[in-house]
C-alpha cells in the first residue's frame, strides 16, 4: 500500500532555462509529469508485477481524472483512491536556473499548498481490516503538512507499526 501525493510535476522546458515562473507559465514552456512519491512507488511496484494500491486523494478536475487513468494504466489498484468533488489537484511547478537545474518554484495557479485535494485525504474506516492483505507500507511526508492528512497518516503508521509486520518506508520530501 502507498499513501501519499498523487499530482502532476510541471517542468519547466530547456528553452525556459533562466525565467522565472511566472514567464514560464505564461508561455506554456513547461510539461506536466504525473508524479507524487508514493503514486511514482505504487506504479514502479506494479510494474514489477507486486500487487500494489495507492490510498490518495486528487480534485475531481481533468488532471485528477488524467492522474486516476494513469494509475489505472499502471495497473495500481484504486480501492483507497479517491476524487473529491470541488478540490483542485496538485500541481507541483518546477523551473531551471540558467545552468538547467532545477528547483521548486510553488504550486499550480501560484494556490498555498494546503488549497489541494491531497490535504483531504482521509484513511477508510476499514483499512486495518485491509491492512490483513498488505505486507508494506509506503508513505510520502507530503501530507504531514495538512491536518487531515496528517491524521491520516498517523494513523495508518500505527496501524503499521502495531502488526508487528508491515514493513514501513517513508519518503521524506525535504526542500530546503
Amino acid at each position: 500500500l502507498c499513501q501519499g501525493e498523487v499530482l502532476f510535476d510541471c517542468i519547466a522546458d530547456p528553452s525556459a532555462n533562466g525565467w522565472d515562473l511566472e514567464k514560464v507559465v505564461q508561455l506554456n514552456k513547461w510539461k506536466p509529469y504525473p508524479g507524487g512519491a508514493p503514486a511514482n512507488v505504487a506504479c514502479a511496484l506494479s510494474k514489477l508485477g507486486i500487487d500494489t494500491s495507492i490510498l490518495g486523494s486528487v480534485g475531481d478536475d481533468p488532471d485528477g481524472y488524467e492522474l486516476k487513468k494513469v494509475l489505472r494504466d499502471k495497473n495500481v489498484k484504486l480501492d483507497y483512491f479517491s476524487l473529491l468533488k470541488g478540490e483542485k489537484t496538485r500541481r507541483c511547478m518546477v523551473i531551471r536556473d540558467k545552468h538547467g537545474d532545477r528547483s521548486f518554484a510553488g504550486f499550480g495557479d501560484n494556490l498555498p499548498s494546503l488549497a489541494f485535494a491531497d490535504c483531504q485525504n482521509e484513511l477508510p474506516e476499514n483499512i486495518k481490516k485491509y491492512s490483513e492483505h498488505f505486507d508494506w507500507c509506503v508513505q510520502g511526508t507530503l501530507g504531514l503538512a495538512a491536518p487531515k492528512s496528517k491524521n491520516s497518516h498517523q494513523r495508518l503508521a500505527k496501524i503499521s507499526l502495531d502488526s508487528n509486520r508491515i514493513i514501513r518506508l517513508v519518503d521524506i520530501n525535504w526542500r530546503p
